[in-house]
């Protein structure tokens, strides 16, 4: 099925020169039937290659195949099928996925998450499949390589004139795994992504821990407040504690008494339980006394 996509001269002679081994290619009748049950690949008719090289016969169809494949063997200056075909078969996936997501340029928008919500909403609401971003990553190489190719240019907006709160948080959810100081530079330089300056001055640090293994620094303020938000559970045991604070990413109480002490932190306790309502700054003030 042909989904309504058009293949160029070009654009059919590699598709031919891909496939002119193939049972398939031995005749006008079959190389249509293997195109009408395909369910994924997208492949132009036997009615629509005449149509684009001029042709009526199928046996000058074939001879035209083999003329563009034995040029290829020229241009690479090698038979070897395996580096041929891979080149054939790269190629005819970029330009044939290019036609399938083109008219949906805003998808990509922000980032490869919001690029696969508009996909499976366009599934929903329209029965259209597109291919998700991973699938598209393998074929192009990286996300800005695909927005090259269908001529997107970065929107400069929000944080930095470039990137805004929303897309940097889709970014951690999405390359998490990549995110530490050693090694982030060099992916996000590859794939076109924020500084780790950039996103860890932006991106809340309960974000940060849930979805990356980068090592923080908590200062006594990050620690007061974070105690002040959780205290309902900040003042039950270490254990109770610990285990929510690792459920919901948080410094552990061996973090607070690393840091403030075993006295500041069962002040804490204390005020917390005693006074529900403290504010941040008498915590802070009554802590800095001792």
């Amino acid at each position: 099925m042909n989904h309504g996509i058009r293949f160029n001269k070009e654009e059919i002679l590699l598709i031919l020169a891909r496939n002119y081994t193939h049972q398939s290619f031995s005749s006008k009748q079959a190389w249509d039937s293997h195109v009408m049950n395909l369910k994924r690949t997208i492949l132009p008719t036997s009615h629509e290659i005449f149509d684009e090289l001029g042709l009526s016969n199928w046996d000058d169809v074939i001879a035209l195949a083999k003329a563009r494949y034995n040029e290829l063997e020229k241009e690479f200056n090698t038979i070897d099928n395996n580096k041929i075909n891979t080149y054939l078969t790269n190629e005819i996936a970029k330009f044939t996925v290019l036609k399938q997501i083109r008219p949906y340029r805003e998808f990509f928008s922000k980032s490869t998450i919001y690029y696969n919500e508009c996909v499976d909403e366009l599934y929903k609401q329209e029965n259209i499949k597109l291919m998700k971003a991973h699938g598209l990553i393998r074929i192009f190489g990286t996300w800005n390589a695909i927005k090259k190719a269908l001529d997107i240019k970065e929107a400069g907006v929000g944080i930095g004139e470039k990137y805004n709160k929303e897309y940097l948080i889709d970014v951690v959810k999405e390359h998490g795994q990549h995110f530490s100081t050693p090694t982030w530079e060099e992916y996000a330089k590859e794939n076109e992504l924020p500084s780790l300056l950039t996103i860890v001055k932006h991106v809340p640090k309960d974000i940060l821990l849930k979805y990356t293994k980068y090592t923080f620094k908590y200062s006594t303020d990050d620690l007061i407040q974070l105690a002040i938000s959780h205290r309902n559970t900040f003042i039950l045991s270490i254990r109770k504690w610990n285990a929510y604070a690792k459920e919901n990413a948080l410094p552990t109480k061996q973090t607070y008494i690393n840091q403030l002490g075993t006295e500041r932190h069962n002040q804490i306790v204390h005020l917390l339980k005693e006074e529900p309502d403290i504010t941040f700054e008498e915590l802070k003030t009554v802590l800095l006394a001792i």
